[in-house]
């Protein structure tokens, strides 16, 4: 028995430092927790259902209770059409900027003679739809015909 003890003690000595080390908080101190075995709980498989079912049925009370209340529309732009306008145009120059180029030209004028070049259309496509530009652009056209 005393063999055993001296094995699990040199086991531990050289396994603490080792996962202390994965436990650093980037300070320099490090933590080691040592669980006690009686936080460890053993399930049945009646007893998972059990549990399982349990919060199955709270998520659908909790549903519920969400659904009589109001709902918070979230992420919605309030700003007037045309400070989105200006913020996503500023978002279009600096992609195309970024991937070598400048607006040249009407981009809707199929006669323009940069709208030849495929890399040109890919950024202007790419810088589209990551301004969001079309999408505003058709916002502020349908407020000036409705104003």
């Amino acid at each position: 028995m005393i063999l055993n003890r001296n094995v699990v003690a040199l086991a531990l000595a050289v396994a603490l430092p080792a996962f202390a080390a994965c436990s650093s908080s980037g300070s320099g101190e490090q933590t080691v927790v040592v669980r006690n075995p009686d936080d460890v709980r053993v399930m049945s498989p009646d007893e998972v259902a059990e549990m399982r079912e349990a919060v199955a049925n709270s998520d659908e009370a909790g549903a519920a209770a969400d659904a009589t209340g109001a709902t918070v529309p979230q992420n919605e732009d309030d700003r007037p059409v045309e400070a989105r306008m200006f913020e996503a145009f500023t978002t279009f120059r600096d992609c195309l900027a970024d991937d070598g180029y400048e607006l040249e030209g009407d981009p809707r004028d199929p006669n323009n003679p940069a709208m030849q070049n495929p890399d040109y259309v890919a950024a202007l496509t790419k810088c589209a739809a990551r301004s969001n530009i079309a999408e505003i652009f058709q916002e502020m056209q349908a407020a000036a015909e409705n104003y």
